[in-house]
């Protein structure tokens, strides 16, 4: 009945009852009625030409069947394996769980999106050219993680690339909460969701999925590091360790060692906005705290210093791409042992969300937390600092306690 009207469903059944196996089967047998009944429209001249008759894809929504983990995920296709439906079906994933590249399986994060796209770009993927002349022949489907690699690996074909191509036909896609609820990753997979069934499995734990992907911690390591990675880049560009044409692009290394420097000023004067900010001792957490309105981020990272500018929603595009431009060159080299820019990016995906919303809907759905970095007791009864020793070499010698 809820598919048929297009409503919310919650459902609830003891552990060991089967849900995963009805779920599958009653949204696939719904399906495959759709089917048989559009393929009856369509073969009515008169229904056809009605200008309101449905269209395949209208009467025939994908199935996005999504759990907590990619092991439950593992369970899901054992439980598909044990009916009669062979759905058109790929299992969703990144590509640390999909490259077997030996260079760029080792990393992840921006780093590896950023070799991934290297490799390609000079045809040093021996999987990515295989896909191109092999990949149609390569059949995952009702396939789990382990197995789609391991049959791709076999045939020389990049699984990562392999499962995207088959996202776009699939009729039942399983994957992660995540990779749903993130609106930054659910536009990177590039299929719409709208006109789908979508399936959240141990609903239960969806509230805190949710709250952990909405949320972000951003640490005085973070900010350090990030810094630290525009060091690298300027220094990349400044000794000629990079081709400017190859990587920059339509920017000369002296325009780029000029927005690194600004933008390294802005992070250094959010440094000191962090560090004014009063905080006061929160008896339920026992540590030192600031608790402010979700729009007040804006201020934090708006109001500048002496040291540099704010960063204002303005700024964002331009320091997208000098982050963007910054990783380029910190992953120049295929051998590169350096973080690549996973600190930087990690700041714009930050910058992304919090220049999302308006001032309104930051207030409504965040809240902004400012707190000391908890002391932990030493091995001689005394107390230590959480990454004092990294601030002491990266945070330009700041002896207050780090803040996140």
């Amino acid at each position: 009945r809820a598919l048929d009207n297009g409503d919310n469903a919650l459902l609830e059944s003891p552990t060991g009852t089967g849900k995963t196996l009805c779920l599958l089967c009653a949204t696939l047998g719904w399906r495959r009625h759709h089917e048989k009944h559009v393929a009856a429209k369509r073969a009515d001249w008169e229904a056809q030409a009605e200008p309101g008759a449905p269209t395949l894809e209208q009467s025939c929504p994908r199935i996005w069947y999504s759990s907590r983990t990619h092991s439950q995920l593992k369970q899901v296709v054992h439980e598909l394996k044990r009916t009669s439906y062979r759905p058109a079906s790929v299992v969703v994933g990144s590509r640390e769980h999909f490259c077997v590249h030996a260079s760029v399986s080792r990393h992840n994060g921006a780093k590896q999106n950023a070799l991934c796209k290297r490799a390609r770009d000079e045809n040093r993927c021996p999987f990515y050219t295989g896909l191109r002349t092999r990949g149609k022949k390569v059949n995952t489907n009702c396939c789990d993680i382990e197995e789609i690699v391991a049959t791709c690996k076999d045939a020389g074909v990049c699984p990562f690339y392999k499962v995207r191509e088959e996202s776009k036909d699939a009729e039942l896609l399983m994957l992660p909460y995540d990779y749903l609820i993130n609106p930054q990753t659910r536009e990177s997979l590039q299929i719409p969701i709208k006109n789908s069934v979508l399936i959240f499995d141990e609903g239960h734990n969806i509230e805190k999925s949710c709250e952990t992907v909405a949320s972000f911690e951003f640490t005085a390591t973070d900010l350090a590091k990030a810094i630290l990675e525009i060091d690298d880049a300027f220094d990349m560009i400044e000794q000629d360790l990079v081709t400017c044409e190859e990587v920059l692009g339509d920017m000369t290394g002296e325009q780029l060692m000029a927005h690194l420097n600004m933008l390294k000023r802005s992070l250094r004067a959010l440094e000191d906005s962090i560090y004014s900010e009063a905080l006061h001792h929160d008896n339920d957490t026992e540590r030192m705290m600031a608790k402010k309105k979700g729009s007040h981020i804006l201020q934090i990272f708006g109001r500048g210093s002496p040291k540099g500018d704010g960063i204002a929603p303005k700024d964002l595009k331009r320091i997208s791409t000098v982050v963007r431009k910054a990783i380029s060159v910190l992953t120049f080299s295929m051998d590169s042992t350096a973080s690549g820019g996973l600190f930087l990016d990690k700041l714009q995906s930050l910058l992304v969300t919090m220049f999302r919303a308006d001032e309104q809907e930051l207030d409504k759905c965040y809240q902004v937390l400012i707190y000391e970095d908890s002391l932990e007791e030493g091995k001689g009864g005394g107390k230590k600092r959480k990454a004092t020793d990294f601030f002491n070499n990266a945070a330009a010698g700041r002896t207050e306690t780090p803040r996140t």
